[in-house]
């Protein structure tokens, strides 16, 4: 799932955003931190419908003043609010989100 993430249209190279991986000293860790237009956008990626926890992405949101994270998933809902500024998405419509409609 998470290639389908990173894989950006070849056509637009200088437009693919830039991923990382985040971990925290503390031990915090975000899977996927995409930097778009200036803009960080911390993902969690999920296979289960319902996650255990949100504190990581909850801290990286605190530390990085981040108003919004991402927890993509395989399936479930479209998109759902589980904290305020913490979302729930399936991985076609953050795809979508993020300019890929093909996947």
């Amino acid at each position: 799932m998470v290639s389908k993430i990173v894989k950006f249209p070849p056509a637009v190279p200088l437009l693919r955003p830039k991923v990382f991986f985040y971990r925290a000293h503390a031990g915090a860790e975000v899977d996927l931190v995409i930097e778009k237009s200036g803009r960080l956008i911390p993902v969690e990626v999920k296979m289960g419908i319902s996650p255990r926890s949100t504190s990581s992405l909850e801290q990286f949101m605190k530390d990085f003043a981040v108003k919004k994270g991402n927890i993509v998933n395989k399936g479930g809902e479209d998109r759902t609010e589980l904290k305020k500024g913490i979302w729930m998405l399936s991985l076609g419509s953050f795809l979508k989100g993020l300019g890929i409609s093909k996947f």
